[in-house]
């Protein structure tokens, strides 16, 4: 596993990442106002004892009571994970609640979600991001699109998206 190092591939906030849910002019404008408030980030590779620490360097200042609310990690890309990456991710869903923010994972695929299994990492897929601390959502646009709600209604703004056009 080597030469499978953790790759931080992309890194960007609401403003940047959206979900790809219809929302009216003034949603959008408040998206733009408040993108700052979530943090997304794209992972690759084998979480382990010697490339979790990229990781933890990356998530841990956004966790600082200054940082966003809601941090989307997307590991699509990983691979899979040791038991030292689990308790990393953990500590940091521990250090999310602890900050009374969300830490979200998202497309977690492959063994990955055995290995949180294995461990009792106790990481179950939610149908909103109304707790503080580590949550699963199962898919990266439904993670963006709880995230979004959420802002929107700290905007005081209608959450759900406009209806479609016949």
């Amino acid at each position: 596993y080597s030469g499978a190092q953790t790759v931080i591939r992309a890194v960007g906030d609401g403003r940047y990442f959206r979900s790809s849910v219809a929302r009216s002019i003034a949603q959008h404008a408040a998206l733009e106002r408040l993108g700052h408030h979530l943090m997304v980030i794209h992972v690759d590779g084998y979480l382990m004892f010697g490339s979790s620490p990229q990781l933890l360097d990356q998530v841990s200042p956004l966790l600082a009571s200054d940082g966003p609310s809601w941090v989307v990690l997307n590991c699509r890309g990983v691979k899979g994970m040791d038991y030292s990456a689990v308790l990393d991710i953990l500590s940091l869903g521990r250090k999310a609640a602890a900050a009374k923010k969300v830490l979200v994972l998202t497309e977690l695929r492959g063994v990955v979600p055995q290995t949180l299994a294995r461990a009792n990492a106790g990481v179950a897929p939610v149908e909103a991001v109304d707790v503080y601390g580590l949550v699963n959502v199962e898919y990266y646009q439904g993670a963006l699109q709880l995230c979004e709600d959420a802002i929107l209604r700290m905007a005081g703004l209608h959450m759900l998206s406009i209806p479609e056009r016949s």
